[in-house]
């Protein structure tokens, strides 16, 4: 069976990438797409019919919930939060990180399977309407923000960037601004507007001046912060001092698969800094019940509850018959870097090739 695959996005790997396409002859069968947003990005799911994410470590993927919304059948690693979403066989096909052998198999078993790819599809597009709607999201950091402390009034800050700048924190942002839109008691503070020249470098002294201003002229509430690892985890936490100060009541969700290394890579004095610094956090947000596990060990004086992101209303697509066709349709949406499985993806696709499959691979995503 012929099928294409379509890569989004960009990285630190996309020269190797391409020059392996090149090099095995597969330059017919994968498109490299840069990073798409808006409708554009909306027109590649709905124009395919699977989702490949063979990520070493994730948070909650986004790219996977927007494509279960979407009605893709999702082929995604046994890593983060996913096991606590999916369920193999069910709502997607779930493979070892790191194994080509593995992921190849799964590939072929919805290439060659219609009814296979619809039912994953159907599983997905249900699990994601269930879950991972806007509205409830938006009910569940509510209720995070305000449910310690009944004083507090209903103001609330989410702090965050907005598209177009790239990543799925800006996708979250994004989805909560539409979910929050009608709120007059909710304010979005977009940290992604660009510096020019030499000013880009000055950016953190930027951050903390919108940081204080914020804090110190709206009344006060609750403000909602997104945390990966290394300088956005210390920035979060100095933001957080400051809110504090101020009387603000401080959420912090975290969204980053490597932050455990990064805490683990961490000396003794600097684990022993970040748990002070987070004991600012008056909850400390997690995408699923393994990583409220991880991090209520991490910093067991700070509240941690699940607060698991939405998906723009957007993206859900009415039901849709996909008539099976000789070429299925695959995309990767992501960082073209290595530790989100690209030499993995390559390498399945090349030996389904020398299988004698036909296909074309669409990359989706940014560049460093």
């Amino acid at each position: 069976r012929e099928f294409t695959l379509d890569i989004a996005g960009e990285g630190n790997f996309s020269s190797q990438a391409r020059s392996f396409v090149e090099k095995h002859g597969m330059a017919h069968m994968i498109r490299f797409r840069g990073w798409l947003q808006g409708h554009a990005f909306e027109e590649v799911l709905a124009a395919s019919d699977v989702l490949v994410l063979p990520s070493w470590a994730e948070g909650l993927p986004n790219a996977m919930i927007e494509a279960m919304a979407a009605r893709l059948a999702v082929i995604v690693t046994s890593v983060g939060g996913v096991p606590d979403v999916v369920t193999d066989g069910r709502d997607a096909l779930v493979v070892p990180p790191r194994n080509a052998a593995a992921l190849r198999a799964a590939l072929a078993r919805v290439i060659d399977d219609p009814d296979l790819r619809q039912s994953l599809a159907d599983a997905a597009f249900h699990l994601a309407q269930e879950r991972f709607a806007v509205e409830p999201a938006v009910d569940r950091i509510v209720r995070a923000a305000c449910d310690a402390d009944s004083a507090l009034s209903n103001r609330y800050i989410v702090i965050g960037p907005l598209p177009p700048a790239i990543g799925g924190i800006a996708t979250i942002v994004g989805s909560l601004k539409k979910g929050f839109e009608q709120d007059s008691n909710v304010a979005i503070l977009d940290t992604s507007k660009p510096i020019e020249g030499l000013g880009r470098y000055l950016r953190p002294v930027r951050s903390v001046m919108q940081v204080v201003a914020a804090a110190s002229r709206i009344r006060k509430g609750a403000v909602l912060m997104f945390s990966s690892a290394h300088a956005s985890f210390w920035e979060k936490c100095l933001w957080c001092v400051i809110f504090r100060l101020f009387g603000w009541r401080t959420v912090v969700q975290m969204v980053d698969g490597n932050f455990p290394r990064f805490h683990k890579e961490m000396s003794l004095p600097v684990r022993w800094l970040a748990s002070v610094l987070v004991r600012n956090v008056d909850v400390l947000a997690a995408q699923s019940p393994l990583w409220k596990t991880f991090y209520e060990q991490a910093f067991p004086r700070t509240t941690v509850r699940i607060v698991s992101p939405g998906v723009d209303t957007d993206f859900f697509l009415p039901p849709h018959d996909r008539t099976p066709s000789e070429c299925v349709e695959i995309c990767y949406i992501g960082w073209l870097i290595e530790a989100k499985g690209i030499y993995d993806l390559l390498e399945a696709a090349h030996i389904l090739k020398r299988k004698g499959s036909k296909f074309k691979l669409k990359l989706i995503g940014p560049a460093f």
